[in-house]
C-alpha cells in the first residue's frame, strides 16, 4: 500500500469541533475512522517513487502548448490527470465554463491558506470549523510537514466582508505583519483558535 504515514499520531485527528461565532452554536463530533492531514508536496513526491519503484514510467516535461497537443501526448496511456490548475493556459479550452451548471459568474469566496507555528493543538486533536454568517470560515487541522507537523489553516472569505483583507494581505513583503493581523483575525471571528495560539511564537512555518 501507500499508508507511509500511519504512525504519525500527532497529525491524525478523530473529532470535528465546530464554532458558529456569535451564537450560542457549539459541538464537538467524533469520527468512525480517524483522518489524517499530509502536505502534499510530499505525499506527491511519494506516491511517484512507489509508482517509479513498482515499473512505472515517469517523465517530466513542459505542459504541450495547444489542448490538441495535450490530448496527442495521452497516446498509450489507460489514465491522464490534468493538474494544471484554473490559471493553466490549457484550462478553457480544456474545461469551459457551463454556464448551465454554473450558478454563479464570480467566486463565493476569497481564501488564504498557510501552514504555521506556535499554536497548540486542540485536545482531543480535531479539525476547527469555525463559521461566522456573512464573514465566512475558518478551519483548522493538524498537518504532517516534511519540518514535523504543523498547524494548517484556511480562511474562506465572503467577497466584501471582514474577512476579506486578510485574504488580499501582501505576505511576502511582511510575514510577521500577516501573522499579527491573522492572529487579531483570529481573536474576532475563531476565538477558540486564538486561545491556543501563541502571541510570541505564532506565524509562517
Amino acid at each position: 500500500g501507500v499508508a507511509h504515514w500511519d504512525d504519525e499520531d500527532e497529525s491524525t485527528w478523530a473529532a470535528v469541533e465546530f464554532v458558529a461565532v456569535g451564537t450560542p452554536l457549539a459541538d464537538l463530533g467524533r469520527l468512525a475512522r480517524p483522518a489524517q492531514g499530509l502536505d502534499l508536496r510530499m505525499y506527491l513526491a511519494r506516491l511517484v517513487e512507489d509508482y517509479a519503484a513498482r515499473g512505472g514510467r515517469v517523465v517530466v516535461g513542459p505542459l504541450p502548448g495547444t489542448a490538441p497537443d495535450l490530448a496527442a501526448s495521452t497516446t498509450g496511456h489507460d489514465v491522464v490527470v490534468v493538474a494544471g490548475g484554473r490559471s493553466s493556459r490549457l484550462a478553457p479550452a480544456l474545461f469551459a465554463v457551463r454556464a448551465d451548471r454554473s450558478p454563479y459568474a464570480q467566486p463565493q469566496r476569497q481564501l488564504v491558506a498557510g501552514l504555521y507555528e506556535g499554536l497548540a493543538p486542540t485536545d482531543p486533536r480535531a479539525l476547527s470549523f469555525n463559521l461566522t454568517p456573512g464573514a465566512g470560515e475558518i478551519f483548522q487541522q493538524p498537518f504532517l510537514t516534511d519540518r514535523g507537523v504543523a498547524a494548517a489553516m484556511l480562511v474562506e472569505a465572503v467577497p466584501g466582508g471582514p474577512l476579506e483583507p486578510i485574504t488580499q494581505f501582501d505576505v511576502s513583503a511582511d510575514p510577521k505583519g500577516f501573522a499579527r493581523a491573522l492572529l487579531h483575525v483570529l481573536e474576532e471571528f475563531a476565538p477558540t483558535i486564538a486561545a491556543r495560539a501563541d502571541p510570541d511564537r505564532f506565524g509562517l512555518l
